[in-house]
């Protein structure tokens, strides 16, 4: 408890550092400074999210083929960065951002609302592996199908491969669809069963929280992020703009 981030430091910095990105304009010296200071804070946790956000970011990097380059890039930084600030408050424990919820004067029942799927998604995202657990077996298979196909068909010609290579995509696509399929499905029953879970208990809107006192660690990265937020102000508003 002691080595993660004071949830109220965690929602403060996250919103410090997530404005700086706007106010600066999308300064990519901004973005690669919040990066950094993030995953120095979450131990590396930011750079974790960050791969699983991946194929956002590539994404993001492709509309630069279309238009502007120089906008793409900023974008790029920029989603690194407001995902950077984000994973300061996944470092945090849930109890400790409730208490700091409440501790706002955010209203007991609104954090008992949010508290209930922010409590199930550590569960789906364990569905969530042991789905593509499941799904890789079948990507193995047909994996040697296509090793032991393109074996026998050596000697055909640049048509037939692209074709081979269009259903390798097609196969691709129905595998994510079959994945968010189960998802989907797997989470809808849990929802239930969690409903019915707090449906027999009575439930009351009482949230467990839990407030600490700050620490050393939490005041470096409040004058950190407080500093940038001043920086990219000034930046903002004196940042040259190209006529």
């Amino acid at each position: 408890m002691i080595n993660k981030i004071e949830g109220r430091t965690a929602i403060i910095s996250a919103m410090f550092l997530s404005t700086s990105v706007y106010l600066s304009k999308m300064n990519p010296v901004i973005s690669l400074t919040i990066f950094f200071l993030s995953t120095i804070f979450t131990r590396g946790l930011s750079i974790k999210i960050l791969r699983s956000l991946l194929f956002i970011g590539i994404l993001i990097l492709l509309s630069g083929l279309f238009f502007d380059p120089k906008y793409a890039l900023k974008a790029f930084f920029a989603f690194i960065a407001i995902v950077s600030s984000g994973s300061l408050i996944y470092s945090s424990s849930l109890n400790e951002i409730f208490g700091a919820l409440i501790f706002f004067k955010i209203p007991e029942k609104f954090v008992a609302i949010i508290s209930i799927p922010l409590s199930l998604l550590p569960t789906a995202l364990n569905d969530l592996r042991n789905i593509r657990f499941v799904e890789s077996f079948s990507i193995d298979i047909d994996s040697v199908d296509s090793s032991n196909n393109s074996v026998n068909g050596s000697n055909s010609n640049i048509i037939h491969l692209s074709v081979n290579t269009n259903k390798i995509i097609i196969k691709r696509i129905k595998r994510i669809y079959r994945l968010l399929k189960a998802l989907v499905s797997v989470t809808i029953l849990r929802s239930i069963s969690h409903s019915e879970a707090l449906y027999s208990k009575n439930f009351n809107y009482k949230v467990i929280y839990e407030v600490r006192s700050v620490t050393i660690t939490d005041l470096i990265l409040l004058f950190l992020s407080s500093s940038l937020l001043f920086f990219s102000i000034i930046l903002g508003c004196f940042q040259f703009r190209p006529l």
